[in-house]
């Protein structure tokens, strides 16, 4: 059964995340790193995320099943 997060600061990562919600706002650029640019895009009222792609390069301490 996949983990559900409820709390402020809760955050998910993957290459492809897939966002549900009923209000979305419009993109914003923001710094990512250096000279890359990223997008920003805030999702609001009853928002639900799924990773559809995790992460190629995870960190060396990643445990898969803790």
């Amino acid at each position: 059964m996949p983990t559900t997060l409820f709390n402020e600061g809760d955050a998910i990562r993957g290459d492809r995340i897939v966002i549900i919600a009923r209000r979305v706002s419009r993109p914003m650029v923001v710094n990512h790193s250096g000279r890359h640019n990223a997008n920003k895009v805030i999702a609001r009222d009853d928002v639900h995320c799924v990773i559809q792609l995790p992460l190629r390069h995870r960190p060396k301490d990643y445990q898969a099943n803790p």
